[in-house]
Formats: C-alpha cells, structure tokens, sequence
C-alpha cells in the first residue's frame, strides 16, 4: 500500500486540522512531514511527535509555541511563494 512507501509528507497551506491527525498516523515510514500553514494546533504536534518520534516536522514557529524573535534557525517562516523554508 501507499502507506508503506511514502517518507515525504507536505501538507503546507493545506486544510488539514488536529481532526485529521489519524490519517497521518497510516503513514508510519515518515521521515518528514511538512504542517505549515495548516490548523494543527501545538497539542496536535506533539500528539505526532510523540507517535511518529522518527519523523522530523516542519510547523510555523507560531503553531509550535515559539515566538518568532526566538524561532530556532531549523523553524523557517513562509513568506510569499516559498514553500519549505531550509530544515537541514
């Protein structure tokens, strides 16, 4: 199944909310999952982090509980047309 391959996930700007963070937890091989823009709220985010703990993901400083001023260099703001700030 798709499931069992993908380990690349990018649901930014996207409709996706904590209602659908079951679908996700399909996806077990994930690496990366990209959430910014989305309405997943910080409990949501560690509701993933806590069962996805191999998978790295990418949220706005905002949606993490981080002001921007104190956003580490691995959380990267959308602006314009970007659509995944540099994580690595």
């Amino acid at each position: 199944p798709l499931y069992d391959r993908v380990t690349k996930l990018h649901l930014i700007g996207s409709a996706f909310d904590d209602a659908d963070l079951l679908e996700i937890l399909a996806f077990r091989r994930l690496e990366r999952l990209s959430l910014m823009g989305t309405g997943v709220s910080p409990e949501g985010i560690a509701r993933l982090r806590a069962a996805l703990p191999r998978c790295r993901i990418e949220t706005d400083p905002k949606i993490a509980g981080i002001p921007l001023r104190q956003a580490p260099a691995q959380i990267v703001p959308l602006t314009g047309r970007e659509a995944v700030g540099k994580v690595d």
